[in-house]
């Protein structure tokens, strides 16, 4: 999976896409828009707005690129952890193209430059379903420890249930064998009540939580109105394909 993010990161890079903004990037396809448009009303509804985001500074942890960084957070000082050189590379490429600041950390060898308390808030977009219980809780820990107290944590993953859009059209595929092996590595099933618990289990507070972008989008018709892509109905969003997660690190250790 990893190798294959980099040979993807490296093939839009022969196409001239690097240096991109995020806007420009995410509005190549009708979903992506969506999402992006989605996560930006997620953070607009947790965050309390500042003046200038200059002052702000982000934490992206498994950044890849780090568009989704400097989309959610413009202009802000980002510090993108990654397992791969590559894509550290190709962030501090876009930085300057998104008026932002990028400092990269390579996973292996520079967590410890990592300081408590250091950053207003923290992103992982769609790492979770890939770690074991081991990685989960040495990760989220250290992001809870980088977090200033009453810091935000924004996450997303594939909520596992056999009959949701993630998984269920790989039940004609070969379930989730046939799953795990087109992706290349395990994939956790866990369900976002599960995937909360673990984040309690840390220390994290869960203020909001909800699922958006429907797969496949043509047989949810709402989707050419935004109306029904983002969704906090117990009932109905296990269904969805993306779901989303806002933690807060507690104002004080009472």
């Amino acid at each position: 999976m990893l190798i294959k993010t980099s040979k993807l990161f490296s093939a839009e890079l022969n196409k001239n896409l690097y240096p991109i903004s995020a806007d420009d990037y995410f509005n190549r396809t009708k979903v992506s828009t969506y999402n992006l448009s989605t996560m930006r009303l997620i953070v607009r509804e947790n965050i309390k707005p500042i003046r200038d985001n200059n002052d702000l500074n982000i934490l992206d942890w498994g950044c890849g690129n780090s568009l989704w960084a400097f989309a959610l957070f413009p202009r802000a000082f980002v510090t993108g952890v990654d397992i791969l050189k590559n894509n550290l590379i190709y962030s501090k490429i876009n930085a300057k193209k998104n008026a932002s600041k990028f400092r990269g950390l390579l996973f292996d060898r520079d967590i410890s430059k990592l300081r408590e308390n250091t950053f207003d808030h923290a992103i992982s977009i769609s790492l979770i379903e890939f770690l074991n219980k081991e990685m989960f809780n040495f990760i989220f820990s250290k992001i809870y420890a980088s977090l200033k107290p009453g810091g935000k944590l924004f996450i997303t993953h594939h909520n596992y249930r056999l009959f949701s859009a993630v998984y269920l059209p790989w039940l004609l595929r070969g379930g989730y064998p046939a799953l795990k092996k087109r992706m290349g590595m395990d994939i956790q099933k866990k369900s976002t009540r599960e995937v909360i618990s673990d984040f309690q289990n840390i220390g994290y507070i869960c203020i909001d939580s909800g699922a958006f972008n429907p797969y496949p989008t043509k047989i949810w018709p709402l989707v050419s109105s935004k109306k029904g892509y983002l969704v906090r109905n117990s009932l109905i969003k296990n269904w969805y394909y993306t779901h989303y997660i806002v933690l807060q690190k507690p104002e004080t250790n009472n």
